[in-house]
């Protein structure tokens, strides 16, 4: 639902929507990426990365999933 900025310079951000990052966007001067960490009782180590690449409506904030790609190494499954 919602994405909530972490660090120094940006924690005191409240919460922000999709539509409100992307109205921002084109003023970071680089690329909006996120983290996060899970660690399920039971599961070994691997690593993933997930990378979507949308299209933003700039007056409706209306977005459109273009690619959705996921890479995942599990180690030992």
């Amino acid at each position: 639902g919602h994405a909530i900025a972490k660090g120094e310079k940006h924690g005191n951000l409240g919460k922000l929507s999709l539509k409100e990052i992307a109205v921002e966007s084109g003023k970071t001067g680089g690329p909006i990426a996120g983290h996060s960490e899970l660690v399920a009782d039971g599961a070994g180590v691997s690593f993933a990365t997930h990378i979507c690449d949308i299209e933003v409506d700039p007056e409706t904030g209306a977005t459109r999933v273009i690619r959705y790609t996921v890479v995942q190494d599990a180690g030992k499954a």
